[in-house]
């Protein structure tokens, strides 16, 4: 029954929670201070400490009354990479020579600014303008690695703060699953999301459908903004786990860090119960024990996929997971129908609409009208806004990152070749997220990424101009 303690008890449970929204700001103020120290990378601080918990720093400021400095707070992120590229971009001094990734995410970005000047029956130059920023903005990252001053990236740090991040999830996790209590419940994510999206408390627990299975069980997203995007985090810390601790002999030596985290990455995979984040746990492992040459793991691995194919034919009347995967298959599964009716949907348009709908037809402006076309995969959504070549630049951009990064794998020694692995198993790993939702949606994920990749591909230029240099002979 209620009693009087209730609400003290409450706002004392809000007070404590305050200490992310202080988090989230902190990371911001050290990355600014960074920024002025003519520390190009410092945004990066921000980036993994901050964006992590976005969105339940900005949830917690709305139910403790700071609803007015929630667009500001919104606005970091935007300031600090657009500070840092500007800076990058002015002080760069070298030659710039484009590569073919670079050409490719030129090309994407000159298409998607052209339709943001089409015209639109539905929707006005600010949507297109906020899809125009959905579907480029965290290629700002991209360049920023691309151009940055190497010398003052320093890798090791940051993979280890990725770490720490990583860990200090699986401890909010820890009590979430002790108390059998959602973080979110306590936050004010679902009226937060209600008053910002229009997106109405749905599910057994009055947050969104995300944060249960179908028959009720408990997904669990720490401090991310769900069970998914929590998921999905596992899929930049295990490759950063893989390269931080492999020798150019391709042994692997861990610390107790790295012990930690990868215990802390099994424990988000196990209890966020995201099914591609879950294959694509799986798939890391193994292009990890394929690219080292580590039969033993190859062998155990299939041996598991063997054990699990017995289990499932066994148990296939039995309920729990085992039910879980085959209603998946056999589409029982509200989850699964949802996915591959928006796909028929969205390649149904691109079909009828080769040249695509338009900025915001689909995705978050589309879904925020409730007028959504196709959707559930990234490749979908952004044929549906620009068509087959929109379609077909974004698949290339990921081809040519995965092929570029496995090909200067076997090239690079030291940093190098761990920039190389980490993007190599990232994207590799991004392929089922990216066919079941609009993945570059999660910012911490996709910022991350992207740097990264930016900096493979600048380490990969510095080499080549190396190797290319004449070299001038003084005859005696």
């Amino acid at each position: 029954m209620p009693s009087k303690m209730a609400l003290p008890e409450k706002l004392n449970t809000i007070n404590k929670m305050l200490i992310f929204p202080l988090i989230y700001l902190s990371s911001f103020i050290i990355s600014l201070i960074l920024f002025f120290q003519k520390k190009p990378d410092g945004f990066l601080f921000f980036v993994i400490v901050g964006l992590p918990i976005y969105t339940t720093s900005l949830s917690i400021c709305f139910i403790s009354g700071y609803k007015t400095i929630i667009p500001f707070l919104q606005s970091f992120k935007e300031i600090i990479i657009l500070l840092s590229t500007g800076t990058v971009l002015y002080y760069f001094k070298r030659e710039i020579k484009l590569l073919l990734l670079d050409k490719l995410i030129i090309s994407f970005i000159i298409l998607t600014l052209l339709y943001l000047f089409v015209p639109s029956e539905n929707y006005g130059f600010t949507e297109k303008l906020l899809a125009f920023k959905s579907l480029v903005f965290f290629y700002l990252l991209y360049f920023l690695g691309r151009y940055i001053d190497l010398s003052k990236v320093y890798l090791n740090k940051y993979f280890h703060f990725i770490s720490y991040v990583s860990i200090a999830s699986a401890i909010v996790l820890g009590f979430e699953i002790f108390y059998n209590t959602h973080l979110q419940t306590h936050t004010g994510y679902a009226i937060f999301n209600d008053y910002y999206y229009g997106a109405k408390p749905e599910g057994n627990y009055d947050l969104s459908w995300a944060f249960e299975r179908t028959d009720g069980i408990k997904r669990f997203a720490s401090f991310y903004a769900n069970p998914l995007e929590y998921g999905a985090s596992t899929l930049i810390v295990l490759p950063v786990i893989f390269a931080r601790y492999t020798s150019q002999k391709n042994r692997f030596i861990v610390d107790r860090t790295g012990i930690l985290t990868i215990l802390a990455t099994l424990m988000a995979i196990s209890f966020a119960v995201s099914r591609a984040s879950f294959i694509s746990y799986f798939f890391i492992i193994y292009a990890y024990s394929f690219i080292t040459k580590k039969k033993i793991i190859l062998h155990i691995l299939h041996f598991l996929v063997a054990l699990i194919l017995i289990y499932l034919v066994i148990q296939i009347n039995n309920k729990g997971l085992a039910e879980f995967i085959i209603d998946s298959i056999n589409l029982k599964d509200t989850s699964t129908i949802g996915h591959i009716t928006e796909w028929v949907e969205g390649v149904s348009t691109i079909i009828q609409h080769p040249f695509g709908l338009g900025l915001g037809e689909s995705g978050r402006v589309a879904n925020a009208a409730g007028a959504n076309v196709g959707g559930e995969n990234q490749f979908i959504i952004v044929g549906v806004q620009l068509g087959v070549i929109g379609v077909l630049i974004n698949i290339a951009i990921y081809i040519t990152t995965i092929t570029l990064s496995y090909k200067w794998l076997y090239q690079s020694k030291g940093r190098e070749r761990k920039l190389c692995m980490a993007v190599l198993l990232m994207k590799i790993s991004f392929i089922v997220p990216l066919m079941t939702s609009y993945f570059e949606s999660y910012t911490y994920i996709s910022f991350i990424s992207w740097f990264f990749t930016g900096l493979l591909i600048n380490m990969i230029d510095r080499k080549i101009q190396k190797e290319n240099k004449p070299v001038h002979v003084i005859a005696n």
